[in-house]
Parts: C-alpha cells; sequence; structure tokens
C-alpha cells in the first residue's frame, strides 16, 4: 500500500467531479485539469483511462 505522501501528477481527460481524497482534501476533476493526487486516488484514474500520468 502506498504512503499517502506519493503523490502523482496526472491530467484529467474524462469528467470525473468531486472526489475526497485519501488526504482528505477535496479535488474537483474537471476535464483537462492538471493536478497533483496522492497515488492511491491517482491509479484507479489512470487504470480506467480517466486520467494521464505526466509526471
Amino acid at each position: 500500500m502506498s504512503d499517502i505522501d506519493d503523490r502523482v501528477t496526472v491530467r484529467i481527460t474524462d469528467e470525473v467531479g468531486p472526489i475526497l481524497g485519501v488526504d482528505d482534501r477535496e479535488y474537483d476533476l474537471e476535464r483537462e485539469t492538471v493536478v497533483d493526487l496522492p497515488e492511491e486516488n491517482a491509479e484507479p484514474l489512470l487504470d480506467s483511462g480517466a486520467a494521464e500520468r505526466l509526471d
């Protein structure tokens, strides 16, 4: 399991909407948004094609 300090920079490619991160922050993930997410939140988005990794 990854540490919540492990972050991934992603560009959102599909409209996702608001999510609550494992770091207890709310993220509004609109298409074309570039955001630094905890790895545990980024991985499902990357796996589903809703985001692409930038780092």
